[in-house]
């Protein structure tokens, strides 16, 4: 008997091949970029650097914006200071990382040190739905300890 002819239109499963990775644009840094991999101030520059490139706003804005805030001078030149990892004596301040929060509202900036606590910097509007959701987890709790319990007391 002939062989059928083969459908062109069904694909050949065993032919797959995935498709090659592709190359980043950006090459590895020297070091790990996990968190045991820098040290925290590092970390905290590189996350200032980062919001600071992507903001459209310029330096002297971001100064000025972070003066009005704080009630007291900041400089573009301190800014990059910051910015900088080679620059070990320029750390920025909490007060300091604050401000630059707010003035380029970003809230990811707080949340650098925050991660390294096992928590995380959300907006307020979501702190009701959270709150539902460890009180959910309680309950979830509580419930699986009274079955527990239950047979004990019954003599099962």
């Amino acid at each position: 008997m002939a062989k059928a002819p083969r459908d062109p239109l069904t694909l050949d499963l065993l032919s797959w091949r995935p498709k090659e990775p592709m190359t980043p644009v950006v090459p590895a840094p020297a070091r790990s970029v996990e968190p045991e991999g820098w040290r925290l101030a590092e970390r905290i520059s590189l996350s200032v650097a980062g919001a600071l490139r992507e903001s459209d706003m310029p330096r002297d804005e971001v100064a000025r914006r972070m003066s009005e805030f704080l009630g007291e001078d900041v400089s573009a030149h301190m800014l990059s200071a910051y910015a900088s990892q080679a620059r070990d004596d320029h750390n920025i301040s909490f007060a300091r990382l604050v401000a630059l929060s707010h003035a380029l509202g970003r809230l990811d900036l707080l949340d650098t040190g925050a991660r390294l606590l096992g928590s995380a910097v959300v907006d307020q509007r979501y702190l009701p739905a959270i709150e539902e959701m460890i009180l959910i987890d309680e309950i979830e709790e509580r419930e699986q300890r009274r079955k527990q319990l239950r047979p004990k007391w019954r003599g099962r």
